[in-house]
């Protein structure tokens, strides 16, 4: 699911802004810039959107929260002129359809709908960079029959190894599998395991603080993550395990 969408008691569909504000990057930097840069297109409260606050604990001043109709949500999306924003737009709309169809009595809901959320809950669910989603993106549409000329080619990150790599590089006297365990004990890394066609356990690590490293696409299988480091702070990283060995 990319975006969580409500209902009123009407039965139209609302979006949360901050959450459209977060999925798209958190464009002009401030939720509330952004918005007050959207409201010069001409969305009319109580229209467009519905205001409403809630006191922010840390802060002890009210914070403003919108909920958006979907027409606008739709449009905001338009507007933000990025990848992310055709993403979710395309969403938005296929949510409408759906909704419709089961307006008119149609229950059966389409594929590509289960199969999208499906796609997006499994990238989150993995914790993947943006190369991998990219890759996941790609071999999905490829499968598919579906266009992915929209997706860009790479993105720039900075250059990751494997754990035997560095442990090799910086001459680090811990295994593998012993660093592996120091890192669980940190919550730095989890492993996951998932059962396989055949019945089998299978077990793949994934990285949970992302600032050591990204978790990528397993090319074997794109149910699982290879978790990859960052060279800059991996000594930083060394040296926690080595605290608690």
């Amino acid at each position: 699911m990319l975006i969580k969408l409500e209902k009123n008691k009407d039965g139209e569909q609302l979006v949360n802004a901050r959450e459209l504000w977060e999925f798209l990057g958190k464009p002009y930097g401030r939720f509330n810039d952004w918005f007050d840069k959207m409201k010069e297109y001409g969305f009319e409260e109580s229209v467009d959107y519905i205001l409403f606050t809630e006191k922010n604990v840390k802060l002890g001043r009210p914070k403003k929260e919108y909920i958006l109709k979907l027409d606008m949500a739709k449009e905001l999306a338009m507007l933000s002129k990025t990848e992310k924003g055709k993403m979710a737009r395309r969403y938005f709309i296929e949510k409408e359809k759906e909704y419709i169809q089961l307006l008119k009595g149609d229950t059966q809901v389409p594929t590509t709908i289960s199969e999208l959320d499906w796609l997006n809950f499994t990238m989150d669910r993995l914790n993947l960079s943006d190369s991998g989603k990219i890759t996941m993106l790609q071999k999905y549409g490829a499968k598919k029959g579906l266009p992915t000329d929209f997706l860009p080619d790479y993105v720039e990150e900075a250059p990751t190894y494997s754990l035997t790599h560095l442990l090799k590089q910086f001459n680090v006297k811990f295994s593998a599998m012993a660093f592996n365990k120091k890192l669980i004990e940190l919550k730095i890394i989890e492993e996951i395991k998932r059962q396989s066609s055949k019945g089998q356990i299978k077990k793949y690590k994934k990285i949970i603080d992302l600032k050591y490293g990204k978790n990528l696409i397993n090319p074997q299988n794109l149910k699982e993550t290879q978790a990859h480091y960052y060279m800059e702070p991996f000594l930083e990283l060394v040296n926690l395990v080595m605290e608690v060995a």
